[in-house]
């Protein structure tokens, strides 16, 4: 009987390539929500800086350009927590991805193993039908011990 080779070997090497590829997405997404997470702590950071008061006897175009600035600020940590949001739902969505690409690998691999054992199991079967053949024929001619 000839050397097991599974019938499924390209697809299984495509499913493996998937599930990798799956994995490198999540990394990049993690990366990408750590950096959105630094990205809000400065906003928030140079927002508080803004949000000091006015000196008290100020001309009004400085106490207008420094709410503006408080304003613009607060825009910014706005725009940031969307941004981690965002981040937070895409790692998500990449790691919903990557468990279901390794799930399909994983399948494929069980079913392998399956399919090996049987292999296994049918070349036994082979070698024991050969051998007791090969013990009928010596008692056929007489040359059992």
């Amino acid at each position: 009987m000839k050397r097991y080779r599974s019938r499924l070997e390209t697809v299984a090497r495509v499913r493996a390539i998937e599930e990798r590829t799956a994995l490198a997405v999540v990394a990049r997404c993690q990366q990408e929500r750590i950096a959105a997470d630094a990205a809000v702590g400065v906003a928030r950071a140079r927002f508080a800086e803004a949000c000091t008061p006015a000196p008290s006897p100020a001309p009004v175009a400085d106490v207008v350009m420094h709410r503006l600035v408080a304003t613009w600020r607060g825009d910014g940590v706005r725009e940031a927590g969307e941004r981690l949001a965002a981040a937070d739902r895409a790692l998500h969505d990449a790691r919903a991805a990557h468990h279901l690409a390794r799930r399909r690998l994983r399948i494929l691999e069980r079913l392998d193993e399956r399919r090996r054992e049987e292999h296994r199991l049918e070349l036994e079967r082979l070698e024991r039908i050969e051998a007791d053949q090969l013990v009928a024929d010596r008692w056929g001619r007489g040359e059992a011990g």
